[in-house]
This record gives structure tokens, sequence and C-alpha cells, in this order.
């Protein structure tokens, strides 16, 4: 390579030719896709805890709402069910997106992120 400097104003800039002449002959070679993962990468307990927490979640929500819209004088006894209920359904839905997500994804790499994301111990 030859640098040539030339000014510019008051900065010295450089420009770069390229003599060499096996950059001319170099193959570009394909990138090898690697294969994607299966379901079967996360583990059943993560899938079977975030299916039991969104159905409990979204049933402790029904049945809170239900109550509270026939007796409203009580709702003090009623808040904790809707409360826990959302606690339960919140996590419940994000991880079952992710696990949906995962399935379709169509790259390793969007896969491998979605997996560290997962609360999962090896």
């Amino acid at each position: 390579m030859n640098l040539k400097p030339y000014q510019l104003g008051q900065i010295d800039e450089f420009e770069l030719q390229n003599t060499s002449k096996e950059d001319f002959h170099t193959k570009v070679q394909p990138i090898k896709e690697q294969p994607l993962f299966h379901l079967n990468a996360i583990p059943k307990k993560i899938i079977a805890i975030t299916i039991m927490l969104t159905i409990l979640g979204i049933t402790f929500l029904i049945i809170g709402l239900l109550l509270l819209i026939k007796q409203t004088s009580n709702y003090d006894q009623y808040l904790p069910l809707l409360f826990i209920g959302i606690l339960m359904t919140i996590p419940g839905i994000y991880y079952s997106y992710k696990i949906i997500i995962f399935t379709y994804s169509r790259s390793r790499q969007e896969q491998e992120q979605i997996i560290q994301e997962l609360p999962i111990d090896y």
C-alpha cells in the first residue's frame, strides 16, 4: 500500500491505494449456516411453568373480577386475588411469547439470544 499525502485545509489526509495483486485473486467463501435449534433445546419444565403461570394467572383474574362485580361491598377480600393474578399473568405471557418467537425464528443467533433471556439454569 502506498500512502500519498495531500492537504485539505489545515488537516493532512492520506489516500490509500492498494498495490498488491493478491487481493484480486482471493475468493469469498460462503459462511455455512448453522442448523436451528429444535424446541427440545428449551427444558420441558420451563414450558410447563410458563403455561401454568399463564393459565392460573388468567383464572385468578377472572375469578377475582367476577367476585368483585357480584359483591362490590367486600372488595378488600378480592384485591389480593386480582393482584396475584396480575403477578402470575405478566411473566407467564411474556415467557410464552418468547417461546413462540423461539419456535418461529429463522436464525440460530436469534434462538441463542432468546435462550439466554429465559430463566434456565444448566
